[in-house]
């Protein structure tokens, strides 16, 4: 009989501190569940609907519903019922469902005040109720498959799950400086709009200049609205625009995007063609474009112009990243986005071998109880994590242990 796991309590407690680390954090997993098509398909007006959409909101709120308890319950469990053997495999996935069936029950009798006070019709309470129940304990299984294939992936989303994610926080540019450069930029994209306007096919040109007409204003009211204009205004001998609010809310929700995921860290993790990557997913979400429309489009057509536009940015945005990298190592000027982005990525990998250090350093750095965790595994386990995350995987087990370590720390950031 081949034995899995020994049951030292250390070994236990390694176990768990690995499952917490590779695992989405609860407030992440909460946002999916917000933006899932059960929740937005429970929020449609239907006769028989007995929670109100303010009550359909409160299912995923920590404060009412202890998802981070539930969160760490289930971790616990997955610690605890490992199979130690292959005799008790099949029990302890049992005693893991019965958990999870208790977990889910008990989370969905967790009510707001509301539900406690309210008085009147006490069928239809019940009847709330009952509704409440069933929603807490579909969402339960949908947090639970989330969870799992966070693990699955060692903690780290999909590109396009991530840009939903993104795009469902608030996000400003972080000071006055960078404000002003998204400001203007986002006249430079206005430019660009009207330029593949005046270019473009009957079908796609309308729809552009509709769009571009929609995204200016004058100077006067730039100020009026209190938008950063001062690197436009110093400029403006070059003609540059000056655009609208809700334009320059646009251009931000799309660098949002752009400034989280565009890192050596996340090349090195998604690979490099990262930047095609994010204009694809970009496509695919709504962002609003309706609001710079004043007349009737084809909606195919409005997709490929909103397609053209980010993937237009992608290219400006990408080219900046580029740049930065050049300017640390050297990178000739000819080569492409794509070869450059390669090169990052390589730099990336490069750095992720670095190991090293002082005597004192290493003493240090091995009390850490995930690194105790990864040096018991075999290399082959190692290798097999470092090709999840696109890192190398070669070189010893402590420099395989120390290459997971940083990169899964520097993600965490």
């Amino acid at each position: 009989m081949t034995d899995f796991y020994t049951d030292d309590e250390d070994g236990m407690m390694e176990y768990y501190y690995d499952l917490v680390i590779r695992t989405p954090e609860p407030e992440e997993i909460l946002a999916q569940l917000c933006a899932s098509r059960a929740v937005k398909a429970w929020k449609v007006d239907r006769p028989s609907r007995q929670l109100s959409l303010d009550e359909i909101d409160l299912l995923t709120d920590a404060n009412i519903v202890d998802w981070h308890d539930f969160h760490t319950e289930y971790l616990d469990s997955l610690s605890n019922r490992r199979a130690r053997n292959e005799k008790s495999m099949i029990d302890k996935s049992h005693d893991h469902i019965d958990d999870f069936e208790k977990l889910s029950t008990n989370l969905s009798e967790q009510f707001p005040d509301s539900f406690v006070d309210a008085l009147g019709d006490e069928k239809k309470n019940r009847m709330k109720k009952n509704e409440w129940r069933s929603f807490v304990i579909a969402l339960c299984h949908e947090y639970q498959r989330l969870l799992n294939l966070g693990l699955n992936n060692d903690g780290f989303a999909d590109l396009p799950t991530r840009v939903r994610d993104i795009l469902s926080r608030p996000w400003d540019p972080v000071d006055v400086s960078h404000s002003e450069t998204m400001f203007y930029v986002g006249g430079a994209v206005s430019t660009m709009i009207n330029k593949m306007g005046n270019r473009s096919k009957d079908a796609y040109s309308a729809v552009l200049l509709d769009i571009q007409s929609n995204t200016v204003t004058t100077k006067e009211d730039a100020k009026t609205q209190s938008l950063p204009m001062g690197k436009v205004e110093a400029k403006e001998m070059v003609n540059l625009r000056y655009i609208n609010e809700p334009f320059f809310k646009f251009v931000n929700k799309i660098e949002s995007v752009f400034h989280t995921l565009l890192s050596e860290g996340n090349i090195a993790l998604y690979g490099s063609a990262i930047v095609a990557d994010i204009t694809q997913a970009l496509s695919k979400e709504d962002l609003g474009v309706d609001e710079f429309l004043t007349e009737p489009h084809d909606s195919d057509a409005v997709s490929e112009v909103v397609r053209r536009i980010i993937w237009s940015y992608g290219r400006l945005r990408g080219k900046d990243f580029v740049r930065k990298c050049n300017a640390k190592v050297g990178v000739k000027h000819h080569e492409t986005l794509r070869s450059t982005l390669g090169t990052a990525s390589a730099i990336a990998s490069a750095k992720a071998k670095k190991g090293g250090g002082s005597d004192d350093a290493e003493t240090e750095e091995e009390k850490d109880p995930r690194w105790k965790f990864l040096i018991k595994q075999k290399k082959k386990e190692l290798e097999y994590k470092c090709k999840n995350r696109k890192l190398p995987f070669s070189g010893t087990k402590k420099v395989i242990t120390r290459r997971l370590i940083e990169f899964d720390a520097k993600q965490k950031q």
